[in-house]
């Protein structure tokens, strides 16, 4: 079954049970480490702030579903992994900087590196989780 149609998607979840949310955690994850994966690909590496390593800082979280049932999962760029690298004023704000600020000239990468392919990612995100979802009911019921 194809959909692109998310109120669809979170009805097959429901039927399944448990088995629902936890293939719909599992495509979550995969596609938080496509974003994250695309992200270190496009972050600005610059001369200019030598040993930032912002790329290095990019990581997709492990999905979690909350008490209410909203499942999640997250990429995160900066924070503490570069506090050693840039001290404690800089470390927590670089990433923010170099993702939002469309008017820095970078020799390598671009501003917005994580919004991109999230935005690249998006579209397919109800499909999949439908695909993930049938197969899982076609296991239950077989």
């Amino acid at each position: 079954m194809e959909t692109t149609d998310l109120g669809g998607v979170i009805d097959s979840m429901r039927r399944l049970g448990k088995a629902g949310p936890e293939a719909a955690m599992r495509v979550l994850e995969a596609k938080a480490q496509t974003v994250a994966a695309r992200a270190r690909e496009l972050c600005p590496d610059d001369p200019d702030t030598p040993g930032t390593d912002l790329a290095d800082t990019i990581r997709a979280t492990k999905a979690t579903r909350s008490k209410g049932g909203m499942i999640s999962a997250a990429v995160i760029a900066g924070g503490a992994r570069l506090r050693k690298r840039l001290g404690k004023r800089a470390y927590n704000i670089i990433a923010v900087v170099q993702h939002e600020d469309t008017t820095l000239k970078h020799t390598r990468g671009q501003a917005k590196f994580v919004e991109q392919p999230y935005l690249q990612v998006v579209p397919t995100v109800a499909g999949d989780l439908q695909e993930a979802l049938d197969q899982e009911a076609s296991r239950v019921a077989g």
